[in-house]
């Protein structure tokens, strides 16, 4: 309980600071932007009003944690690694804070378009159940954007991450000429690549299509597999956290 209490009070102290650097205007001005220029267009559903949160929560995660992960990178923070809170404790207070900034980013859009500019058809049960898989991708890219910071990861190691991401996605960066200039056992071998590394994103993508698209048909197992990607993130980005050398940042 003391540990938990910890945690709450490193995360009320972080998003204190980030309010005072007003670094939130960030945030707010792209939550201004986006309601301007696409959530108020007119005749907007609500499966593009539920596309759009989604894409604005990826945006708000992304750049919420540019500001709290290097504020967590400081030395500053041995200070509280050495203390009650753990380095896991640490480590977790700021990724929840990301975490609420983005949720609260995407509340405070759809309070301003319900209450200005409702969209037909958008139940609040429809807005709940889209809302649900966004959380949970908001957690998996909180935790994956904390791995590839050099909080966590060594620079070859990021590397590694990023190529097979690249891989990943190949299906989108080489195709038609180029993939039939290539030999055919290595096209056989970027499908094969390709297939590996996109399944652990597979949770994240399923999440995006069923809040957008609203099939409750699949959405229990859809959710528990995101659910269980998303603490399986967390719980490896802890660990290896835990494990690095104690001075932030540096291998």
């Amino acid at each position: 309980m003391n540990r938990v209490r910890a945690v709450l009070a490193l995360m009320g102290a972080t998003i204190a600071e980030y309010l005072r650097s007003l670094r939130w205007l960030v945030e707010f001005g792209l939550a201004a932007l986006a309601y301007v220029l696409y959530f108020r267009q007119p005749g907007l559903d609500a499966q593009g009003f539920t596309t759009g949160l989604h894409l604005f929560g990826g945006i708000c995660v992304a750049v919420a944690a540019q500001g709290i992960y290097a504020m967590a990178d400081r030395e500053q923070g041995m200070l509280l690694l050495t203390r009650r809170i753990g380095r896991s404790g640490y480590l977790l207070a700021h990724l929840l804070t990301v975490v609420i900034i983005a949720i609260a980013g995407c509340g405070l859009l759809s309070a301003a378009v319900a209450l200005t500019a409702p969209v037909a058809g958008l139940t609040l049960a429809d807005w709940g159940f889209a809302v649900l898989p966004l959380v949970l991708n908001i957690v998996l890219l909180a935790a994956m954007v904390l791995l590839l910071t050099p909080l966590v990861l060594a620079p070859g190691w990021r590397l590694l991450i990023l190529l097979a991401a690249m891989l990943a996605f190949s299906g989108t960066l080489i195709g038609g000429q180029t993939l039939a200039a290539l030999p055919a056992p290595l096209v056989l071998l970027l499908d094969v690549l390709r297939t590996i590394f996109a399944v652990p994103l597979l949770p994240f993508f399923s999440g995006y299509e069923i809040g957008v698209t609203g099939d409750r048909a699949n959405a229990p197992v859809l959710l528990a597999t995101q659910s269980l990607m998303a603490l399986g993130l967390v719980a490896l980005v802890l660990t290896i956290f835990a494990r690095r050398d104690p001075r932030l940042g540096r291998v």
